[in-house]
């Protein structure tokens, strides 16, 4: 189905919005979309409220009018929302509906190959699309499913009530609940989903060979201990229920991309100045293997070399920076040490910036990234003087930046887009 212009804008605003609040916040991004010309002389709903539980979780509507294809709109989403956002490369869409009514029509659409939205899903995700069985006190798309079979399709139960009412789910692997579980009976119930682990062997990987439970509870600590409490109520004994419950307290990460690149030749970039900078970057030993996917990176999303530090420490965060940045055409992770890498001299050795990236006016921003911990060092002073003169000679063609997440009030979007103003 051909997309009229009104809806390709519309998401096209929606990957700007997504795009910029990986970077900026979802409350920045906002603001700042909704300032632009265009879209300031359309009414908007005031000003940016998150969501009170997730507030990092971006939360906008788009606007359109009756008739505007809603649904199709809502489908082409599910992809944009993967490739600036969601770092899953097939993500779990809970679709939310007004009735019943607009439930069963868009279950059906969805569940049927041959409908444009189910279409608009198969080709962002090569087919690889499954509309999950609905089971309610009208809908019983489950009772001729065997559960038990361990060639059983379903993969995600979402439920209010099923699982303490009873219905039996034995492959339940992993259990999760968004609401606080207060009653003992119910805790031991739901325990017992993913204690039972049918077809269960031992794997190589550590990870498959344990059951996980996670819980919504103010207190970690308190839903730790009534967790371990009520497995030994259940039959544990205390050194085993030590030994084998792991903690775990994370952040909610929500951000950004997730395909499968194609297979390309290795290419070569190579960009020349009167201060004979050259870099090129073939053969990595190791690449980055993190959840992002830039867009821009020269070569490829697959073949980004690794960050020092963590995969999604502040080297990586500035790289998203980068990559998010209207003014780059494509960029590259400079490996320290590799022979076509692009150098500069210091008094005793080479210097290796952490990115080279060519801008959209043929212009060159060689990038080193420096921790508060290092940006004042002697050694991060002699890399600026370097940088500088290098910018100096390179009659124009040249920027040198050593960025910092935040150097005098100004984030890293605001010190790269300074510099490159100039």
């Amino acid at each position: 189905m051909q997309l009229k212009q009104y809806q390709t804008d519309t998401l096209s605003t929606l990957r700007r919005f997504l795009e910029e609040a990986r970077i900026a916040g979802a409350k920045n991004a906002y603001e700042s979309i909704a300032q632009e010309p265009e879209q300031a002389a359309r009414s908007y709903g005031g000003r940016y409220e998150p969501l009170a539980k997730l507030p990092n979780v971006p939360y906008v509507c788009l606007r359109l009018p009756t008739g505007g294809g809603k649904t199709i709109l809502a489908a082409h989403a599910v992809s944009v929302a993967r490739d600036t956002w969601i770092e899953k490369d097939y993500p779990l869409v809970l679709w939310l509906v007004p009735t019943n009514t607009i439930r069963r029509q868009t279950a059906e659409a969805l569940k049927n190959p041959r409908h444009a939205y189910r279409r608009v899903l198969d080709d962002a995700f090569a087919g690889r699309v499954r509309v999950f069985a609905i089971a309610t006190g009208d809908q019983r798309e489950l009772d001729s499913i065997d559960l038990f079979d361990h060639t059983c399709p379903i993969e995600y139960v979402i439920t209010i009530e099923a699982l303490k009412e009873g219905w039996d789910c034995s492959f339940a692997y992993i259990f999760c609940s968004v609401s606080r579980i207060q009653s003992a009976t119910d805790v031991e119930q739901l325990l017992g989903r993913v204690l039972r682990m049918p077809y269960a062997k031992r794997r190589q990987a550590p990870d498959l060979n344990k059951a996980y439970a996670f819980l919504s509870e103010p207190s970690f600590g308190e839903a730790a201990r009534a967790l371990a409490d009520k497995l030994v109520d259940m039959g544990f004994e205390e050194d085993e229920v030590r030994d084998n419950i792991e903690p775990v307290q994370q952040t909610l990460d929500l951000q950004s991309d997730l395909f499968e690149p194609r297979e390309k030749p290795e290419p070569v970039f190579r960009y020349t100045t009167p201060a004979t900078l050259r870099t090129t970057c073939t053969g990595i030993n190791r690449c980055y293997r993190g959840h992002w996917k830039p867009r821009k990176h020269f070569l490829g999303p697959a073949r980004v070399p690794a960050f020092d530090g963590a995969d999604d420490g502040e080297e990586m965060q500035c790289a998203q920076v980068i990559d998010s940045l209207a003014a780059v055409k494509y960029w590259i992770r400079n490996v320290a040490r590799h022979p076509n890498s692009f150098w500069l001299p210091t008094a005793t050795d080479k210097f290796y910036p952490d990115f080279v990236a060519l801008l959209t006016d043929g212009r060159l921003l060689v990038v080193e990234y420096k921790g508060a911990h290092i940006a004042e060092g002697s050694d991060t002073n002699e890399k600026r003087t370097i940088g500088t003169l290098w910018e100096r000679e390179s009659n124009g063609k040249g920027l040198f930046a050593v960025a910092e997440k935040m150097v005098d009030g100004k984030d890293l979007r605001q010190q790269f887009t300074e510099k490159i103003r100039i």
